[in-house]
Formats: C-alpha cells, sequence, structure tokens
C-alpha cells in the first residue's frame, strides 16, 4: 500500500510538473508571438524602417526638397537630388514649371510661389475699367463711335516695359480677329496701340 501511495505522489508531481511545462510554454510562446512585426503594436526593437506594419511607413516630405528614407534600418530625411525648390535651375525645370530655382527672366513676369511658374503680376485696374479708358482713348482719337459700340472688348493682364498693364483689344469681328489694341497703364493711361490684321 505504501508502496502504491508513492507512485500515485509520483504521478501527481510528474503531472503536476507537466502542467508546469506546459503553462511556461505557452507563457513564452504568447510573449513571443505578441513581439512580432506585425501584431499591431510598435514596440522597443521595431521601426519604421524594419516594421511599417506597426509603426508607420517611412515616407513624405520632411521639409523643401527632403523626403523621409530608410537607410541602414533608420528612418532618416534625406535631400532629393532633382527637385522644385533646392535653388538649382535642373533639366526639365523653367521659369514656367520651377521659377523658384530658374527665376523670371521676363522682365515684368513674377514667380508665383504657390503655381511655381512666373506670372503677370496683379494689375491694380479692374478689366471693365481698362476697357472703358481704351474706348474712350479711341473715341478721343477720332475712331468710328458705330464700329466701337458694335466691337467686343477683352481685357487681360499683360507686362509692357517691366510693369504689369491691362491690353485691351478691340475686336471687329469673331470670325476674323481684326481691330486695335491698347496697353493701358495702372496710372489709367493709354501707353502703347497696335493694330490687329
Amino acid at each position: 500500500m505504501e508502496e502504491r501511495k508513492n507512485v500515485t505522489v509520483l504521478l501527481l508531481i510528474a503531472l503536476v510538473a507537466i502542467i508546469l511545462v506546459i503553462v511556461f510554454y505557452i507563457l513564452i510562446r504568447t510573449s513571443e508571438i505578441s513581439k512580432y512585426c506585425g501584431n499591431g503594436i510598435c514596440e522597443k526593437n521595431e521601426n519604421r524602417c524594419n516594421c511599417p506594419k506597426d509603426c508607420g511607413e517611412c515616407q513624405g516630405s520632411c521639409g523643401t526638397c527632403k523626403e523621409q528614407k530608410c537607410i541602414n534600418d533608420i528612418c532618416e530625411c534625406v535631400e532629393l537630388k532633382e527637385c522644385c525648390g533646392n535653388g538649382i535651375c535642373e533639366i526639365g525645370e523653367d521659369e514656367w514649371n520651377c521659377c523658384i530655382d530658374c527665376n523670371c527672366n521676363i522682365e515684368g513676369m513674377v514667380c508665383n510661389i504657390t503655381s511655381r511658374s512666373c506670372t503677370v503680376p496683379e494689375v491694380k485696374i479692374s478689366d471693365e475699367e481698362a476697357i472703358s479708358l481704351f474706348k474712350e482713348y479711341l473715341i478721343g482719337i477720332g475712331e468710328n463711335l458705330t464700329e466701337i459700340t458694335a466691337a467686343r472688348f477683352v481685357a487681360s493682364p499683360a507686362v509692357f516695359q517691366g510693369k504689369p498693364v491691362k491690353r485691351v483689344c478691340m475686336l471687329k469681328s469673331l470670325e476674323f480677329p481684326t481691330g486695335l489694341c491698347g496697353i493701358i497703364s495702372e496710372d489709367r493711361e493709354v501707353l502703347s496701340v497696335t493694330t490687329i490684321i
């Protein structure tokens, strides 16, 4: 009987040991599982380069002409070689797509930083006012009032002798655009008149 009791105790100890080994194995396995890339937690040894699933991508801008890139498993901010805004007018860049680097080489044009292209600066005279001034000028120089009344007038910003102006054209016919064009300054003066033939 005593021997049977000893065997039972040994079996119980063995069973407890097996259960402890299984529990210990499960605990170790669970902690290993929780520490892998893709578990949704950015852990101690993970970063945006070696585990973007948990830590997010290493990408995007980090300043003018700079972007984030993985270098030796570290997300760093690096300068782009060819980029509008780096102060170098490179191949493929000009005043129409990167005036920030290439400047505006047309006298009077200014660099629009938002569009990155050279544009005519804002003219401080409305289209309507420029058209009215040009009509008055044409009447003053003896142009036919009937033709002036029947004509279509179009105004647009322009640059004349390096200054922002309005270019106003009197079109006698839309089918065959003929007529006169005038340059109106911000000071409300007619600076020049040309004939469209």
